[in-house]
């Protein structure tokens, strides 16, 4: 039987490295986000601060759920105890947009060199993989 991605099984770490330029706290939890119809993954968790009240101000770059971004204060409901919030609606927007690129065939180093450049223009980015990056386009 496959294991459950909505269950909460967190390391316990102090600090825990979500975005490549700063360092998410102890008090951040992950929420999670059903992706019945996407192509690749079922569903992607991500990490949120919990603003109470079932709200949570996402804290990382999505990769598969589109239409969501970070900073993005969600509404956010766990179903028992045992399993992570889900993501249910948007409640506010934080002005930031996700691009996803995929770099096919160029060699790391090179895709290392365009990413770089795309720090002055106030975009930063996380991988989901050596070829799949998310793309954060600050407001």
């Amino acid at each position: 039987m496959a294991a459950n991605p909505h269950l909460l099984n967190r390391p316990q770490h102090n600090l825990t490295l979500a975005r490549r330029d700063r360092l998410m706290p102890d008090e951040s939890v992950k929420v999670h986000i059903d992706l019945p119809n996407h192509w690749a993954i079922g569903g992607e968790a991500m990490w949120a601060k919990p603003l109470g009240s079932n709200r949570f101000q996402l804290e990382n770059v999505p990769f598969y759920a589109y239409d969501l971004n970070i900073g993005d204060v969600v509404e956010a409901i766990a179903e028992s105890p045992e399993l992570i919030p889900s993501v249910r609606r948007v409640l506010e927007r934080s002005g930031h947009r996700t691009l996803r690129v995929f770099f096919n065939e160029l060699p790391r180093e090179r895709c290392e060199a365009y990413l770089g450049t795309l720090r002055e223009h106030r975009v930063s980015y996380e991988r989901a993989t050596a070829r799949y990056v998310a793309l954060d386009l600050e407001p």
